[in-house]
């Protein structure tokens, strides 16, 4: 039987100073290649284990830090930081120009009421779009549901919670809790 291991990787974006450990498996569908779109870099690519990362994340960051100085200008002047997802308001374009582009089976919607974009501090990674209902019935005026959601990739772990949440704080905010409806399709 062959020696099988689970790489862990570590990768981690000057520009915001923030870190991802990550593992082979959770990068089965290109996810590898959406965090090199976003402007991650990969630190270290051989831990054993989440373990052996951690023990080692920040010798292998400072060393390419260093690596790094030597064909751009940085100054890094504290510790890296795991990424840490953070919901912004978007224009319904902006949503709609996201969803058009990683949602995988649906298009943007016809409207909306508000609009919620998730950032890892630098970059877009993912969407929500709140507006009335679909179904004619239950369009009150006071029935929110969430029409589309989207992340750019699975590696943003909780995205969509993180939306879902905004969303739903948006709404108590806005008193529209009559009911809160999301469609959630596989």
């Amino acid at each position: 039987m062959p020696f099988l291991t689970n790489w862990h990787w570590i990768f981690y974006k000057v520009k915001t100073n923030r870190y991802l450990i990550t593992n082979e498996e959770e990068m089965r569908n290109g996810e590898m290649w959406d965090l090199l779109q976003d402007g991650y870099e990969i630190v270290w690519d051989s831990a054993l284990s989440k373990k052996a990362a951690k023990e080692h994340l920040y010798e292998q960051i400072d060393s390419f830090i260093d690596w790094y100085k030597r064909d751009y200008p940085v100054e890094v002047s504290e510790p890296p930081r795991p990424v840490s997802l953070e919901t912004v308001p978007i224009t319904f374009r902006k949503a709609c120009d996201f969803i058009n582009e990683y949602h995988r089976h649906h298009k943007a919607p016809q409207g909306h009421r508000f609009s919620i974009g998730l950032t890892d501090g630098d970059k877009l990674v993912g969407v929500a779009i709140a507006g009335n209902p679909v179904a004619r019935h239950i369009n009150d005026g006071n029935t929110l549901e969430i029409t589309r959601c989207c992340t750019k990739s699975g590696i943003y772990k909780n995205g969509i919670t993180k939306l879902i949440s905004a969303v739903y704080q948006a709404a108590k905010g806005l008193m529209w809790l009559k009911s809160l409806k999301l469609r959630y399709g596989k």
